[in-house]
């Protein structure tokens, strides 16, 4: 799944943020995920799952909490890193960016790295304002980038109706399908190749979301809650939200 294809990131946890010149080689089940920004020097990250980047001068690099890499050092150079924590328990996928205007970007880097040697009371609060800086710019580099390939306004066009009609219970892929008006073969395959996932996928994580949310808050009952999260049937929702997050929904509220 992409990184970026929620509009909506919740930072719950800075774990470190720091510039590096070289760092470990291996890296085994990473314990969180991670930004990386090279502003100089040449590294190869290699993912288990086959997956390879040369990241150079101003390239940025998205390390999934969970994965798997050897990180080959062809030539030194500094390199700001993020390690942080999200709202959101999916798999997601490494990419890489090569920014285009670094200069806001290496800002942000740079401070969360001056805050993360901090002791005051702001600290935190400095450090998630410098990582949602560097998510909005790379959410707008993205966008940038999705204009250029016409596929990605419809993708586009989908994750919208999507997240208007996620709570109808009746809601099925091949009417997403119909908005867009494609084929549901084709968009499922547009799923794949662009956002690493599937229109099913995306609608489960819409809905556990949602039904997470309303738990919590202790405003609302189990029952209620898969309901107003577009679940008809209340023991498929109870085995989707343990398969989803290890709890029973009332376990999850308490």
């Amino acid at each position: 799944m992409d990184f970026l294809s929620f509009s909506e990131i919740t930072v719950t946890k800075i774990v470190l943020a720091i510039c590096v010149e070289k760092g470990a080689p291996i890296h085994r089940n990473r314990p969180s995920h991670g930004l990386a920004l090279q502003l100089g020097g040449r590294r190869e990250y290699v993912f288990e799952d086959g997956k390879n980047f040369t990241i150079e001068k101003n390239g940025l690099i998205y390390l999934p909490k969970g994965s798997s890499y050897t990180v080959r050092t062809h030539e030194t150079g500094k390199t700001y890193a993020i390690n942080f924590e999200i709202d959101r328990e999916e798999r997601f996928s490494p990419f890489y960016m090569r920014i285009k205007d670094p200069f806001l970007l290496t800002e942000a880097f740079v401070a969360a790295e001056r805050a993360w040697g901090q002791s005051n009371a702001g600290r935190e609060s400095e450090l998630r304002a410098r990582l949602y800086d560097v998510l909005a710019h790379l959410q707008r580099e993205r966008e940038r980038i999705e204009t250029r390939d016409p596929r990605w306004k419809l993708v586009q066009r989908a994750e919208q109706y999507l997240s208007e009609h996620y709570t109808d219970p009746e809601l099925r892929v091949c009417e997403m399908a119909a908005v867009c008006g494609v084929s549901e073969v084709y968009l499922r395959r547009l799923y794949r190749e662009l956002l690493e996932t599937t229109p099913v996928t995306r609608l489960r994580a819409h809905r556990m979301k949602r039904a997470k949310e309303l738990i919590a808050s202790g405003f609302y009952g189990m029952r209620e809650a898969a309901e107003l999260s577009g679940y008809a049937e209340y023991s498929y929702f109870c085995r989707e939200f343990k398969r989803e997050t290890g709890y029973a929904p009332s376990e999850y509220r308490d």
